[in-house]
């Protein structure tokens, strides 16, 4: 599988950027690295599960969106806007809601960033931004990989 990394804090080769620390920290916030780490872990079980005709597009930044697509794969299975999240603790997916256990509650509760929104934004902006371009795609999958 072939990978283009676009992240400001990676250079072609993926490697993190020492000047990037500082960026990265004030982008993603303080769990940064956690977030790297979860974006390389599923990087390396797709490049491991897939073969070359797949291409993972990496932290690209698109119009219209206030975070970047963590992955784009496209292959012949189609393409995949996948956000990806190495969060702590008990969450689910429930229709459009992304939601954390809360044990003083003993229920499941509302959290921000909005995970699945945010997979269903990257699809948009990616469908939208391939349109533009002439490059009428059917449709573009959204998924969140936990």
């Amino acid at each position: 599988m072939q990978i283009v990394h676009c992240s400001p804090f990676r250079n072609e080769t993926g490697q993190l950027l020492r000047r990037a620390r500082k960026d990265a920290a004030q982008s993603l916030g303080r769990d940064w690295k956690s977030i790297l780490d979860g974006e390389d872990q599923a990087a390396k079980m797709l490049a491991n599960a897939l073969d070359d005709s797949y291409v993972l597009i990496r932290n690209l930044g698109l119009p219209g969106l206030d975070h970047d697509a963590d992955l784009i794969l496209v292959g012949t299975t189609g393409l995949w806007a996948i956000e990806v999240t190495n969060l702590g603790g008990l969450h689910k997916a429930e229709g459009a809601h992304w939601l954390a256990f809360n044990p003083g509650a003993v229920a499941f509760e509302p959290v921000a960033p909005n995970l699945v929104e945010r997979a269903r934004q990257s699809g948009s902006a990616i469908y939208a931004y391939l349109h533009r371009q002439n490059m009428p795609v059917p449709w573009v999958n959204p998924m969140l990989l936990c």
